[in-house]
């Protein structure tokens, strides 16, 4: 009996053993499936917000570029505005619109407009000579123009497309071969104009 006795309590204390290696051995595979979880996780983390980092990167760069062509634009925008103002006052209407017209458009603001306004004043512009004009003078009724040129030419135009209560108050010469005539209005606005950019 003592030893029936002495075979069941070590067949107690060996199946006690075995349910706590089974149970130490869950308790390991557990823990070490929740600390592959959690350095997945801990990788996953780390690549968002890697991720996270080079997307704010390449917004921040592309602002940043963004930002240095609109500088460039403004600067560009600038230069050719003080250009054709330089051109309006040596009378290079054609040479002031073309720098206007090559302007961006977003860019475009009050002072744009005003040498816009400078550049379209004149009544009426005449071509026909080949080189720069040097003399322009009218007739006393003030329907015919004489004009003079360095192309040693003179033309004196006597059929000008314009009513009588439209007859020029001045011409200007320009440095190329054109002849622009303004209504007395129009050329007194243009000499109050240039006067206030001087100053």
């Amino acid at each position: 009996m003592r030893r029936r006795m002495n075979r069941l309590a070590k067949a107690a204390v060996g199946a006690l053993l075995l349910i706590a290696v089974i149970a130490g051995a869950a308790t390991w595979i557990q823990s070490y499936r929740a600390r592959q979880a959690e350095r997945t996780a801990a990788v996953e983390r780390d690549l968002r917000a890697r991720t996270e980092t080079e997307k704010r990167r390449a917004e921040d760069e592309k602002n940043r570029a963004e930002d240095e062509k609109n500088r460039a634009e403004r600067e560009m925008y600038y230069a050719k505005i003080s250009l054709a103002e330089k051109r309006i006052e040596e009378m290079r209407y054609d040479q002031a619109r073309e720098l206007l017209a090559a302007c961006p458009k977003q860019h475009r603001n009050w002072e744009w407009g005003r040498l816009q306004w400078l550049c379209n004043l004149d009544l009426i512009t005449l071509k026909g000579h080949a080189g720069p004009l040097s003399s322009v003078a009218f007739s006393p009724d003030r329907k015919r123009l004489a004009t003079g040129s360095w192309d040693n030419t003179a033309i004196v135009w006597d059929s000008l497309p314009w009513r009588d209560e439209d007859l020029p108050g001045d011409a200007s010469m320009s440095y190329d071969d054109r002849i622009q005539l303004y209504k007395i209005e129009q050329w007194q606005k243009r000499q109050e104009e240039e006067g206030k950019s001087k100053k």
